[in-house]
């Protein structure tokens, strides 16, 4: 039997399809312990705002801890790792649940022995700032970082950045705008259901029916009268 394809072509299409559904995998688990965590929030016009955000931060980093280790992350970065999810999570959680909550999003992307022996020490001063906060009724509780201090600290590439959605450089957002703006162009603009081009000049192009010649006029009188609305 003859392939229609190389058999190269053949297992290059197979290895992008098995790395299409790991990532898919990936991101799903990433955004279903998220969202058991951290529900939706939205304000009284039905916007989402300020948790939202967090929360989607928080999707990303443990995105980026499947995506870069396909398993617990290494030791020496468990302590960034942690911390830049328990900033978001001081944001959108009450500070009694706080350590309970870092320990459930940590769960599956953060070694279980450091989750139990160091992880909670570790947060110590991150926790006592954050219920300080809350007491105060401050908006921003704990400690605040940006976007970019965060893409920083744990180092996101590139080609990281593509499965992120909203731990992204200013690159990246506007290459997405573009691509956006790009895609929704091409659905909304209208198909043409015009004249044909051949139609349009058969009616339209005077070279060719020389409506002067009709009148016994030259072709600069008939333009002129024309345009004088003689005509």
């Amino acid at each position: 039997m003859v392939l229609p394809k190389k058999y190269e072509d053949y297992k290059k299409q197979k290895i992008a399809r098995q790395e299409r559904r790991e990532k898919a995998r990936i991101e799903y688990l990433a955004r279903r312990k998220t969202n058991e965590l951290v529900p939706d929030e939205r304000g009284a016009q039905g916007f989402k705002g300020w948790a939202s955000w967090a929360k989607k931060g928080l999707y990303d980093i443990k995105t980026l801890g499947f995506l870069r280790y396909r398993g617990p992350v290494r030791k020496g970065e468990c302590d960034i790792f942690c911390h830049e999810a328990g900033i978001l999570l001081a944001q959108i959680s009450n500070p009694d649940n706080l350590p309970s909550n870092l320990e459930q999003w940590a769960e599956g992307v953060i070694d279980g022995g450091y989750i139990t022996k160091h992880m909670h020490n570790a947060m110590q001063t991150l926790y006592k700032k954050a219920g300080q906060d809350y007491s105060a009724k401050k908006r921003h509780k704990g400690y605040t970082t940006g976007t970019k201090t965060i893409i920083q600290k744990l180092g996101i590439t590139r080609e990281e950045m593509k499965h992120m959605s909203v731990l992204i450089d200013h690159e990246e957002r506007l290459l997405r705008k573009r691509t956006k703006r790009h895609e929704q162009g091409n659905v909304e603009r209208p198909h043409s259901t015009g004249q044909t081009r051949e139609a349009w000049l058969a009616e339209n192009n005077l070279s060719v029916s020389k409506p002067w010649e009709a009148l016994n006029i030259s072709r600069a009188t008939y333009y002129r009268m024309k345009k004088s609305g003689t005509l």
